[in-house]
């Protein structure tokens, strides 16, 4: 498995995958690979499905986002995958992704969607220019670092979420990947939310589950 930088840059071996079932129904994942271990968060659905949204965070913005819809798109028929990246540094970190999208393979998924706020954002635009599983893309409160070639996404969906008052990252931000970025895309700004989209959180999840569901159930 490579990154898009090249297959001399970056390599990833798999060595193994643990797995330990909790009692609130999810699986806890570690994928031993070659440059260090992957822990991820598996929320399976009553039945072996073959789609699945993969969130680059256990927890996510808007005050925890991607725990609160890994069991409601259970419901929806689509598993979900929350991974911890090892460490912040871009070409790792999709590595990781990529790593996940792996795994889920393995397991009978078919089709994706990646989700990735901040720096996971940019991660999550460059791993979805390199997977075939990858159906969209949705960021939040995205970088620009590393999503410069986001315009090779497409024909893959990409959502964009951002707070106008974000003084981290700001709102241009968002502007400029949806510029870059070809169509199917879509941008919401959210007046008042800063960085972490907590002030809008409702707004978040409802638009996201929304999203999410239409993109891998097919309406």
């Amino acid at each position: 498995m490579t990154t898009p930088d090249g297959p001399d840059d970056f390599v990833m071996e798999f060595r193994g995958v643990q797995h330990r079932e909790q009692t609130d129904g999810t699986i806890r994942i570690l994928m031993e690979t070659s440059r260090g271990d992957i822990q991820g968060i598996l929320n399976p659905t009553k039945t072996p499905s073959k789609k699945c949204v993969l969130f680059g965070h256990f927890t996510g913005p808007a005050e925890g986002v991607y725990e609160t819809l890994s069991p409601e798109l259970n419901e929806q028929g689509i598993a979900a995958l929350r991974i911890k990246f090892r460490n912040r540094e871009l070409g790792e970190a999709v590595g990781d992704t990529l790593a996940g999208l792996s795994f889920l393979k393995a397991i009978g998924v078919e089709e994706t969607a990646l989700v990735g706020a901040s720096f996971g954002g940019a991660v999550a635009i460059r791993a979805g220019t390199i997977s075939p599983s990858v159906r969209g893309v949705a960021t939040l409160a995205s970088q620009t670092f590393g999503a410069q070639d986001v315009g090779e996404l497409a024909p893959k969906h990409l959502l964009i979420l951002h707070g106008l008052a974000d003084q981290v990252l700001g709102p241009h931000n968002a502007r400029n990947i949806y510029d870059w970025a070809n169509e199917p895309k879509e941008i919401v700004l959210y007046p008042e939310s800063d960085h972490n989209l907590a002030y809008c959180k409702d707004e978040v999840h409802d638009k996201l589950l929304e999203w999410l569901t239409n993109l891998l159930n097919g309406s």
